[in-house]
């Protein structure tokens, strides 16, 4: 920080800015506020708020604050005098800045207390936007007494019970010199009161006992009092540098003009009833009092400042209870205070905590706050432009994807009319995605039946089988299929004897290359004939793979099985119809690159020629011609 201290002397109840007074750690220099007086007949009175005088005080400070090379100033603290403060104390549940200023502004008063808003502040604060409010520091916060173990979250003393105290007073003009010291790039770090700086200077062990020896080095509340040569008598109380309490007194004006002000044995009485006062209020009171009076080389003896000063340290002892008073004697009271508070500020140590003041004052926003409002408002409507940027591209994208999801369902409505016609033609209670997932769940399942329970070849089978039962000797009854995992065939027929049934059965378990295995005969006596029964299993081959072709399809290519010997033909009184074929006996063919058989030489079977011969009804092998399906004797 600077080290550099702005005193604002004011006038007229802190309305108008007096004089100028900028501290630092080798400058003092002092400046007095041209009044603007009107012209004309006007009142000669100069104006309460003069505006030509802000802006001319602001350009002061400028001009000994900002270099030729810097555009930019900084003030340490702004110290404002007494002129138009008053100090009180008020009833509030908290020290935080709105609820006192409520609660000020409100005036209200508690029965159960006494009075909310301590004598004065009403008069010294008219309205939020004139004056301010600051509460200073608490001397005894409310116990909290645990219960059983625990602490408990509210105090045991009701929160209506608790005394502030608060400094109240007009700063409408230092508001104006702040916003013009921001204009021209002076920022101003903290702003502060005459009895903030007293406090701070005087009152702290750091300050008083070591540099010198004012007061002892009790921890305690210490009061300190300080003569202002504009005739007033500052009073504070002090706790490691803190304010707690505090006030101002006017002194009687001196008989003689050049002369300082001086306290008498009278004033020690008031601020001795001023101070019981407070100490009833915030519970604590001063254990010892350095008073920093003016000195007057004018005066000798009886008539000098020190003699009158040492009185009225006597009496103020006296009455208070015989605390020690401590006597400093300066020609510029208000001078050393603001000097030992530049030094104070300069040489603070960072941990060090910063000198309190007034926080609607300290805080003020400035050029910087409203440079970051508009960057902050540039940033949300960056942020608003972006959101709609996204808004409008997320529409966009909705309207294709509606778009889309139209073409969609057109297309898929064309592809089920083509496929499904008469799903498409129901009524407009049927959901036809329902119905056709319907549909696509039936085509699963078949799909799964399928993969699990191969198709069976049957039309090749019955033409397989046709060629197995042409015989005129046999009458067909019925051919049955049944599915499943045991999936079988069952042959029903009618034959004259049981040699006709053999030669059918034989003839069934030699066909080559059919689905069809593990063929059963059942024979009964059915009248003059018999009833044959052949029940054959179909072969399961794995999922996926195709069952054998039957003979005369897959297999045409092959060459016929030699024929073999006819057997002798039953007795049969039934003339022959007709020539048939010699049956043959299926001879199994040799994989290529399998090994054959030790001894037998591999060699092509070439067909043997058919004999025109009628061979017994028993004999009709399985490859002969086929005749219809069906057909008796």
């Amino acid at each position: 920080m600077s080290g550099r201290v702005c005193y604002v002397a004011r006038a007229d109840r802190g309305s108008r800015i007096e004089s100028l007074r900028l501290v630092g750690a080798r400058t003092d220099e002092l400046w007095a506020v041209p009044l603007s007086v009107p012209a004309g007949g006007e009142s000669s009175e100069p104006e309460l708020f003069d505006n030509q005088g802000l802006v001319a005080a602001a350009n002061w400070i400028q001009g000994r604050t900002v270099g030729e090379k810097s555009r930019v100033g900084e003030l340490s603290l702004l110290c404002l005098d007494a002129e138009g403060f008053s100090t009180g104390w008020i009833t509030s549940p908290s020290i935080e800045r709105h609820i006192v200023t409520t609660v000020v502004a409100s005036g209200v008063g508690s029965d159960e207390a006494g009075s909310a808003v301590g004598p004065g502040l009403g008069f010294y604060f008219p309205s939020g936007s004139e004056a301010g409010v600051q509460a200073m520091t608490l001397a005894a916060e409310p116990e909290i007494k645990p219960v059983k173990g625990k602490v408990e979250a509210e105090p045991v003393a009701g929160a209506a019970a608790l005394r502030v105290p608060v400094l109240a007073g007009a700063d409408a003009p230092v508001r104006l010199l702040i916003d013009l010291l921001d204009e021209r790039g002076i920022s101003v770090d903290s702003v502060t009161t005459i009895w903030h700086a007293m406090a701070r200077v005087w009152g702290g062990n750091d300050s008083a006992a070591e540099r010198n020896n004012i007061v002892t080095e009790d921890s305690g509340v210490a009061a300190i009092i300080l003569i202002d040569p504009r005739g007033r008598l500052l009073w504070c109380w002090s706790a490691k540098g803190e304010l707690l309490a505090g006030g101002s007194m006017r002194l009687a004006a001196p008989a003689t003009v050049g002369r300082v002000p001086v306290p008498s044995a009278a004033d020690a009485a008031r601020l001795t009833n001023d101070w019981i006062a407070w100490g009833s209020q915030i519970g604590v009171v001063p254990r010892r009092v350095a008073c920093i009076a003016a000195d007057d080389p004018v005066g000798v003896g009886e008539d000098s400042a020190s003699f009158h000063a040492g009185i009225f340290g006597a009496k103020l002892a006296g009455a208070w209870g015989g605390a020690g008073v401590d006597l400093v004697l300066d020609q510029d009271p208000i001078g050393a205070t603001l000097a030992r508070l530049a030094a104070a500020t300069a040489d603070a140590r960072p941990d060090e905590p910063a000198i309190a003041g007034i926080q609607t004052l300290s805080h003020r926003p400035g050029k910087l706050h409203r440079r970051m409002h508009t960057w902050i408002a540039l940033g949300v409507l960056g942020a608003a432009a972006l959101a709609g940027g996204a808004a409008w591209k997320l529409r966009s994208s909705a309207d294709q994807l509606a778009q889309t999801a139209s073409e969609e369902d057109a297309r898929w409505r064309s592809a089920v009319q083509a496929a499904y016609p008469n799903l498409m033609k129901l009524s407009g209670d049927v959901d036809i995605e329902a119905e056709l997932a319907k549909m696509m769940t039936r085509h699963q399942q078949e799909r799964s039946r399928n993969e699990k329970e191969p198709t069976r070849p049957i039309i090749q089978e019955l033409e397989t089988l046709s060629m197995a039962l042409a015989d005129p000797e046999i009458e067909l009854e019925s051919i049955a299929f049944s599915g499943g995992a045991a999936a079988s065939v069952l042959i029903t027929v009618f034959v004259p004897d049981i040699k006709v049934a053999e030669s059918v059965f034989k003839s069934l378990t030699s066909i080559s290359g059919s689905n069809i295995e593990s063929w059963q005969p059942t024979y009964t006596p059915s009248g003059a004939k018999l009833k044959a029964a052949f029940t054959g299993r179909w072969k399961n081959p794995k999922p996926g793979t195709p069952a054998s072709p039957a003979p005369g399809h897959a297999e045409t290519n092959k060459p016929a099985p030699p024929a073999a010997s006819p057997r002798p033909a039953p007795h049969s009184s039934q003339p022959a119809t007709a020539p048939r074929p010699v049956p043959t006996k299926p001879v199994p063919a040799v994989a290529p690159g399998a090994n054959p058989q030790p001894g037998i030489d591999p060699q092509p079977v070439q067909p043997a020629p058919l004999q025109q011969e009628t061979p017994a009804p028993a004999e009709k092998p399985a490859d002969t011609p086929a005749s219809p399906v069906g057909g008796g004797a």
